[in-house]
């Protein structure tokens, strides 16, 4: 089982570190603390992945689910993703993240 900093959960799912740590606080993502340190496990982040996952049914496929579309903040302050990361599912942006991981550098 791989277990993740708060930094890597936060790059896979595109937020800032401090929404892994509200989530944590809030009890909705579990995590160890390893020697002092929190780390999630990555089953687990799935987990929260699915449950976090809101679906709607398509305009022109009748029921079919469909992700929303990503929120963003409503400020003149950046927003949370930039288009091109917007434009990729959340798989994609996941199996990217990974592959950084694996092969650092």
């Amino acid at each position: 089982m791989r277990m993740l900093t708060e930094a890597e959960a936060a790059e896979i799912l595109g937020v800032d570190k401090r929404a892994i740590q509200a989530e944590r606080y809030a009890g909705r993502l579990p995590y160890a603390r390893i020697a002092g340190k929190i780390r999630i496990p990555e089953a687990e982040l799935d987990a929260y992945i699915q449950r976090i996952t809101v679906t709607r049914p398509c305009q022109d496929q009748g029921s079919r689910p469909a992700s929303l579309p990503l929120r963003t903040r409503r400020s003149s302050r950046s927003p949370l993703l930039t288009k091109s990361q917007a434009e990729l599912s959340l798989d994609q942006r996941v199996q990217r993240i990974r592959a950084r991981l694996r092969n650092p550098g």
